[in-house]
C-alpha cells in the first residue's frame, strides 16, 4: 500500500508540486525512502 502511494506522489504532479514546496527534490527521495521501507518490511 505505501509504495503504491509513492507511485502516485510521483506520478500525479498535484501531490509533487505540494511535497517539492517544502524542499527542491523531496518527492523523489521521500519516495524511495517509503519503497526501501516497504520492501524492508515485506522481507
Amino acid at each position: 500500500m505505501h509504495a503504491n502511494l509513492a507511485d502516485l506522489w510521483e506520478t500525479d504532479a498535484r501531490f509533487a508540486e505540494s511535497i517539492d514546496a517544502h524542499g527542491a527534490g523531496l518527492t523523489p527521495f521521500l519516495a524511495a525512502a517509503v519503497r526501501a521501507n516497504a520492501r524492508r518490511k515485506a522481507g
